[in-house]
């Protein structure tokens, strides 16, 4: 695969050697084949926005349109956390933040709209929502347009900024560095006698979805190629002990 698997990932923009490391360690990521094939675990639609007054205890994920009020920094020590006041115009909500403090308030300005995602908590008959993602108003399109995988990461690489969102932009990035080109496995008799989608195909909806169906297909496709190299390996092995005996 463009001898992908030989190529570091300390090499991808956004990467470097300390995050490399880690990523190594945490994650079993080294090459830029093995970051193409750290598949999420979950998916979650990100296409309805909620308002701030329909927020309930008991709901997964939600997504809002607001603006940040204000920054305030709460407590001392272990308990420091930075908490914004978030509001759409039919209520407010806390954003609560625990570590990156210095880097969020940076990086999300007060008076400026956002898209907010996250899982909404009650603490003292308060919502808010802990380390929410933010993205601008302007990639509205792009962030809400359906599904939104979810990647494994441990505290380590949360701690270095390794969450599931940016393992999503690494997965962006490299893609692109490749055009979205990636060479198929199969031979094109094989793929057209299985009726299941190129490689590269399957490797872009199974980070970036088009839809419910597309990534079912690119997740069957996956499977049979986890299935058919494990055959083949296994046939090989056989025919080698043949040869010696």
């Amino acid at each position: 695969m463009l001898d992908l698997d030989k190529r570091s990932l300390m090499y991808l923009p956004g990467v470097g050697p300390k995050k490399a490391e880690i990523l190594r360690k945490e994650a079993g990521i080294s090459s830029y084949e093995d970051l193409l094939f750290y598949f999420p675990y979950k998916y979650i639609d990100r296409s309805r926005f909620y308002k701030v007054s329909e927020i309930t205890g008991n709901m997964p994920y939600i997504q809002l349109k607001g603006r940040i009020l204000y920054y305030d920094t709460v407590g001392e020590g272990r308990t420091r956390r930075l908490v914004a006041k978030f509001t759409d115009g039919t209520g407010t909500i806390d954003l609560v933040w625990f570590k990156g403090l210095n880097y969020v308030t940076d990086k999300y300005k007060t008076g400026t709209d956002y898209i907010v995602f996250g899982k909404p908590t009650e603490f003292g008959h308060i919502y808010n929502i802990p380390h929410p993602d933010i993205d601008p108003m302007d990639q509205a399109d792009q962030v809400a347009a359906g599904l939104t995988p979810f990647y494994n990461t441990s505290e380590k690489m949360k701690k270095s900024f390794l969450n599931s969102r940016a393992i999503q932009n690494l997965q962006y990035t490299l893609l692109s560095s490749l055009n979205w080109i990636l060479p198929e496995t199969l031979p094109a008799d094989v793929l057209s006698r299985i009726r299941m989608m190129p490689l590269k195909e399957a490797i872009r909806n199974v980070h970036f979805p088009d839809s419910t169906e597309k990534l079912r297909q690119a997740q069957l496709r996956l499977k049979f190629d986890e299935l058919f190299f494990i055959q083949l390996n296994i046939l090989r092995t056989a025919s080698l002990r043949k040869l010696k005996l």
